[in-house]
């Protein structure tokens, strides 16, 4: 084992074809995880050649460390038992083929790199039934998210925010039971709402954020109670119009149980301690739902539109006045003011304005470092 992570580690390492470093780690046979991640490292890995040389490695965790990864795509199968491939910031440019052959790969993160260019078809080969997390986030991906996901019945983390894709949201997602978190925000998706989605038991996290989205969030779908497990949801800057999906927050009993003002709640095992609803910039109808006041762990809710100056609610809502019972940060108490907006009871909640952004907050705190366990 080589654990160095989370240190303030310098120097230069290169691991490149016949190089000294290289011939070091040919030496060591018998390792099987390295981890290099936050740390200040220097120097270029080829990415295959370590693989070959490693045969018994089974997690390769080279995040933020400082290195930068290549590959020349020249070797099909290295490694083929590898179970975790972390290299989220590494400078990484194209797909590795080999990863296609890596049947056992648990894990993959090649987020916040410089991929360019289409998804490979045969990215739904990678672990086949193993894979249980993908991060593709922060690349400049292009083109459609391809519908070739088949194989991963155990699939947690489907994360491919701020690309430029566009299209559909797969619908091969809607086979995995066991899928917690969907992060397709910051693309060019457009179409009416998937509400499939809703009927994944375990979907505890669904970023669409700004999207093409247009039309009815509240559909029809054969289960009675949908996204019970949800945390966060976040839909803002879509086209949505119609009443406000009033039945999902009725739903949302995994809000509900928290033991303890300060406590996580007992259902969260990916590492998420609050919960946030944003529906904001969008041209949703009605009241905001009073259920919304019992949903104890909700610690951040936005049905606003905001500009540069101030923040406006969508014109047609009617919202919360700081009433007996509510706290609201002055700057949005004076702007529901204007509106002459309704008072609404809303339990002990308490509003806090959040600020939408597109810098792929939902991949920073869902890495390949979630604890998938119990809390």
């Amino acid at each position: 084992l080589l654990y160095l992570d989370n240190n303030q580690l310098t120097g230069q390492i290169d691991v490149l074809d016949n190089g000294p470093s290289l011939q070091t780690f040919q030496r060591l046979t018998n390792l099987t995880n390295i981890d290099l991640s936050h740390n200040n490292f220097r120097g270029y890995w080829e990415l295959d050649a370590l693989l070959s040389s490693l045969p018994n490695l089974d997690i390769l965790i080279l995040s933020y460390s400082g290195i930068s990864v290549t590959t020349s795509n020249a070797r099909r199968y290295v490694n083929l038992g590898l179970e975790v491939l972390s290299l989220a910031s590494c400078s990484f440019k194209v797909f590795s083929v080999s990863n296609r052959a890596m049947t056992y790969l648990a894990q993959l993160d090649l987020s916040s790199n410089e991929i360019h260019g289409h998804i490979p078809e045969w990215i739904g080969k990678i672990g086949r039934n193993q894979l249980s997390i993908l991060n593709l986030a922060n690349n400049s991906l292009t083109s459609s998210i391809p519908n070739v996901y088949k194989d991963w019945s155990e699939l947690e983390g489907f994360i491919l925010n701020a690309n430029q894709l566009e299209g559909k949201v797969p619908i091969s997602l809607n086979k995995y039971q066991c899928l917690k978190v969907t992060d397709l925000g910051n693309y060019q998706l457009s179409e009416t709402f998937p509400s499939w989605l809703g009927d994944l038991p375990n979907l505890q996290v669904l970023v669409l954020k700004s999207n093409n989205f247009r039309g009815a969030s509240v559909t029809s779908s054969k289960v009675e109670f949908l996204f019970q497990r949800l945390q966060v949801l976040d839909l803002s800057h879509n086209g949505f119009v119609g009443q406000l999906p009033t039945n999902y927050f009725q739903n949302f009993n995994a809000m509900k149980n928290v033991v303890g003002v300060n406590s996580k709640p007992k259902y969260v095992d990916i590492g998420v301690d609050y919960t946030i609803v944003d529906l904001s910039d969008n041209k949703f109808l009605g009241e905001i739902p009073n259920i919304t006041g019992y949903l104890k762990s909700l610690k951040r809710a936005a049905f606003h539109k905001e500009d540069s100056s101030t923040h406006l609610m969508n014109i047609h809502l009617v919202g919360i006045q700081n009433s007996v019972g509510i706290h609201c940060p002055k700057s949005v108490v004076s702007t529901y003011r204007n509106h002459n907006l309704k008072v609404m009871e809303m339990g002990r909640m308490r509003m806090i304005h959040m600020e939408s952004r597109g810098d792929g907050i939902w991949v920073k705190n869902f890495g390949c470092s979630w604890s998938t366990g119990p809390s």
